[in-house]
């Protein structure tokens, strides 16, 4: 039997991996009847919950945003937009509606805006991971900060979007 290669490309890896992410996140972050922290802890969990779906929800705004403004950048910046939806899927039943953004008329800054907002939440994520009373909590939001990194390490630059690259 012939050996076969099989090659992935960047994309198809970080695809299945935000696959694998949003289904190991995909679980409830809690039960709703928990008794594993007190009553204090759940609330600051639910407080950090409440700041965390806001500020995703407002990242998924600016991406789509930029995507409808500047439409060359929209396949480059649709893994972020399905990620996006993912983790709020994981947090909460109803994401609230994001106010629209100023777009800037250039697609390199806007591409640096969008990679600025997603750099922030994932330091957000990622100080929400460490507070978490909830283990389950804190799993998710550092799988989230994880996979915000990984689609920010892969997202076009400025650089490439205004020379012509992939964008």
């Amino acid at each position: 039997m012939p050996d076969t290669v099989i090659t992935v490309s960047r994309r198809a890896a970080l695809g299945g991996a935000t696959v694998a992410v949003a289904a190991t996140a995909g679980c409830q972050w809690g039960p709703p009847d928990s008794v594993s922290a007190p009553a204090a802890k759940r609330d600051a969990d639910a407080t950090t919950v409440d700041h965390l779906v806001a500020e995703i929800a407002a990242q998924a705004r600016l991406v789509a945003d930029v995507a409808t403004t500047h439409v060359g950048l929209a396949t480059a910046l649709g893994p972020l937009t399905a990620l996006h939806r993912a983790h709020l899927a994981v947090l909460t039943d109803q994401a609230p509606a994001a106010p629209s953004v100023m777009v800037p008329a250039r697609p390199d800054a806007a591409l640096a805006a969008v990679r600025r907002g997603e750099a922030g939440l994932q330091r957000s994520l990622t100080a929400g991971a460490r507070k978490a009373a909830s283990g389950p909590l804190a799993r998710s939001l550092a799988s989230m900060a994880a996979g915000v990194a990984m689609h920010l390490a892969a997202a076009p630059t400025p650089r490439s979007a205004s020379k012509g690259g992939q964008a």
